[in-house]
Formats: C-alpha cells, sequence, structure tokens
C-alpha cells in the first residue's frame, strides 16, 4: 500500500503528505530491526501503530504467541479464539510484549517520537481538523501497509504473517476494523483475523 500520489486538489489548502508517508515508512522500517531482533525465535501474530483520535502521536507495537502465553500463564488457541481475558491481552496493543518506545531505531533512522512531533505540527496547521483526523489515519495506514515494511516483517524467524492494524488509544474502534480489513484482505490466517475483528468490534 502506497501514500496516492496526485490526489491532491488544485484548491486544497493541505500541503501534500507524500513526505510524511515516506518518512513514516522509514522510521517503522528502522524501528523494526531491533524489535524484532528481541522477538527472534518468537511467533510474531500482530504488529499495529497506536496513534491518539487527533492523529498527532504514532507508536509502533508487537507481540508474538510466546509472549502472550507468558502474560496468560499458560497455553493460548493459536487461531485467536481465547476467552475473554487472553483476548484483551491478545489483541489491546498497550499490554503488548514489545514497544517502539523500548528499542533505538536502526542506525540513520528517525525516531517515532520525531515522527509524532511531525504529525502534531501537520495537525496543529491543518485547517480542518476532522478532514485532518481522517487522512492522518489513512496516512498511517498506508505507511504500516507499505511494501516495504511488509518486506521487513518477512524477514522475521520464524516466519511469521502478523495481523496489522491502526488504532487508536482513546477513539472509536470502528476505524480500527476498518483499518483491520484493509490491511489484510489476503492474510494466510483468515480465522485470525476474524478473531481480531470480533474483539475489537466488542
Amino acid at each position: 500500500m502506497r501514500w496516492r500520489r496526485g490526489a491532491r486538489r488544485a484548491n486544497d489548502p493541505e500541503p501534500p503528505a507524500e513526505h510524511l508517508h515516506e518518512r513514516l515508512v522509514a522510521a517503522i522500517v528502522g524501528t523494526l530491526g531491533p524489535t524484532l531482533r528481541r522477538l527472534a525465535g518468537e511467533h510474531l501474530y500482530a504488529v499495529a501503530l497506536t496513534t491518539d483520535d487527533d492523529v498527532m502521536t504514532v507508536d509502533l507495537l508487537a507481540h508474538t504467541e510466546e509472549a502472550l502465553a507468558r502474560l496468560t500463564g499458560g497455553a493460548v488457541d493459536e487461531d485467536g479464539t481465547d476467552g475473554e481475558a487472553a483476548a484483551y491481552l491478545r489483541w489491546w496493543p498497550d499490554e503488548w510484549g514489545a514497544s517502539s518506545d523500548d528499542v533505538a531505531p536502526d542506525d540513520g533512522a528517525e525516531t517515532l517520537v520525531t515522527l509524532s512531533r511531525a504529525l502534531a505540527d501537520a495537525g496543529d496547521a491543518a485547517p480542518d481538523h476532522d478532514r485532518w483526523r481522517t487522512r492522518g489515519r489513512d496516512l498511517l495506514d498506508a505507511a504500516l501497509g507499505d511494501e516495504r515494511v511488509r518486506a521487513a516483517l518477512a524477514a522475521h524467524r520464524p516466519v511469521s504473517a502478523p495481523v496489522l492494524f491502526v488504532t487508536t488509544t482513546d477513539g472509536d474502534l470502528a476505524r480500527t476494523v476498518a483499518s483491520l480489513d484493509a490491511l489484510n484482505p489476503d492474510h494466510p490466517r483468515p480465522a485470525l483475523v476474524a478473531a481480531a475483528r470480533a474483539y475489537l468490534s466488542s
């Protein structure tokens, strides 16, 4: 998924977002490197970006089946059909085992803290804040779904096909479900995506 270039209208007062897309993708890839190295040997099943309702922050979080089992104190269902408490630990990113807050990005990569400031500046400068919320979420979806991010994820061992989504810490989860559907249309584990959708829709 790429940010659609050329979509800006002639009377659109907002600057094009291609530069933010490229910076976000580079920062996500640079952050995934050390994050995945911390999770080497574990089965990665989900990666998410979290933001706030005004889309002025961004963090990256990831979780593995092994980290989930450590949280629940026992075995979990790999198709994601866990009990209610385990489903919360499986699908709510605040509880996940790896966060961009815990790693330094690879050399030369911007941090997601820096990108949060860039998002905040873009949101503050937007003449229409409701429109910025939609535009900002589209931007995060496009960055997480970019083929360069997917290539970085594909390098993880053991081979994993994590469910991807963008969510807010303080907003309507309907947009999270839309992100889940947009980023996982041909996922090899549809039952896992369905479990995520069921929890995030509840």
